[in-house]
């Protein structure tokens, strides 16, 4: 039972749409994480007080968007895009909602639809290896 070089392919596509993904939740909040950090939203001066500030901002909204989270069912996704959503209003805004938004929807609507493909195809493809 050897694998098929079109299903690699499809298992190498999946992966690399899955961590694309990935990559776009967390680079979203790692982002607003340092520009708040830099100084250029914040309110105050003092980098612990910016610190402090930012830290009790995500754990608030962590924990509204936990308790969001068991009640209403959603996956882990879900619960970190709506916590950059917040954290991208509180730092900038309607401005930075909206680019979240955006990234959220191409990630939502584009990659997790082309993930879903290739990683449905590699299992198919993988069944078809067993068999032939």
């Amino acid at each position: 039972m050897e694998t098929s070089a079109y299903t690699k392919r499809m298992i190498k596509n999946r992966n690399l749409f899955n961590f694309l993904q990935f990559f776009c939740m967390f680079i979203v909040t790692v982002v607003y994480i340092i520009a708040a950090a830099s100084g250029n939203t914040a309110p105050t001066t003092d980098l612990q007080s910016q610190i402090g500030v930012i830290a009790y901002s995500m754990a608030i909204t962590i924990i509204v968007l936990v308790c969001l989270l068991c009640i209403v069912g959603h996956k882990v996704r879900t619960t970190i895009w709506m916590a950059n959503v917040i954290l991208g209003a509180y730092l900038f805004g309607t401005n930075g909602m909206y680019l979240t938004f955006g990234i959220w929807l191409f990630d939502e609507y584009v990659l997790y639809n082309l993930y879903t493909h290739y990683k449905t195809k590699a299992t198919i493809n993988k069944e078809i290896d067993k068999r032939g």
